[in-house]
């Protein structure tokens, strides 16, 4: 996330958007990151956002899959604590004006990516994707109709 922040004006306000869509996080939980510090960065692309008159829209972090990651894929596994993090991410997400979860469809029932919507325990595959961008358009279209449709014009 802290890349997210360093690139908002080259990334974000060359573009003049009226919206913000932002979903990170799920790195840095992974490599031992604190929810505290992904929250604070967050809550400064938040506040810049404000400043530069651009909704923030934050979407859940999804979770990750320790098995199929160091199992079939021999990448390095999780540092312990990665879920309590995401959720304690999530929790502070799911509390802002404009939030979108995502993360309940790819979760299974121990709490972590389900390996049907995985290709390697850390990414949604194209089905996982695709369910996440269609929740978000569906979120934006219900929120923000004004934007979209004035961009039509």
């Amino acid at each position: 996330v802290d890349a997210m922040l360093e690139r908002f004006d080259t990334d974000v306000l060359a573009f003049s958007p009226r919206v913000l869509v932002t979903m990170g996080g799920v790195n840095n939980f992974r490599e031992g990151g604190t929810a505290a510090h992904i929250i604070k960065v967050l809550a400064q692309i938040r506040e810049r956002c404000r400043v530069n008159r651009i909704v923030p829209v934050f979407v859940t972090a999804a979770p990750i899959n320790p098995d199929l990651m160091a199992g079939a894929y021999g990448m390095e596994t999780p540092t312990p604590g990665w879920r309590k993090q995401q959720l304690l991410l999530n929790d502070w997400i799911m509390r802002q004006l404009y939030a979108v979860d995502v993360t309940s469809e790819i979760t299974d029932e121990d709490g972590w990516l389900r390996a049907d919507r995985t290709t390697d325990g850390l990414h949604p595959d194209m089905e996982g994707k695709k369910y996440i961008g269609e929740t978000i358009g569906q979120y934006l279209v219900r929120n923000f109709s004004q934007f979209i449709d004035a961009g039509k014009k």
